[in-house]
């Protein structure tokens, strides 16, 4: 095999690894020949991922706030029935 030039051999790391990352694209479902669209997906993908975490968030404190509500009702309702006189 004759021996490559430095310039041929770092032309063809290039070329395997452009034609690597674009069959890997490729398979996860990207247009690796479109790539506003694939930027779009994904801006796309993020918004609902935050999105989603806010709403968690929100759930998550009004579960909270409602546990903290009924407990401190609880509370007032069994100290009037403690201060209240009995018939």
């Amino acid at each position: 095999m004759p021996e490559m030039t430095p310039a041929e051999l770092s032309d063809l790391m290039e070329r395997a690894a452009e034609k690597g990352t674009n069959t890997a694209l490729t398979r996860l479902g990207f247009d690796v020949e479109n790539h506003l669209e694939a930027q779009k997906d994904q801006a796309f993908v993020r918004s609902q991922r935050k999105a989603s975490e806010q709403i968690s968030t929100v759930t998550r404190r009004t579960l909270i706030g409602l546990v903290i509500t009924g407990l401190v009702s609880l509370l007032v309702v069994g100290i009037q029935h403690g201060i209240t006189p009995k018939p």
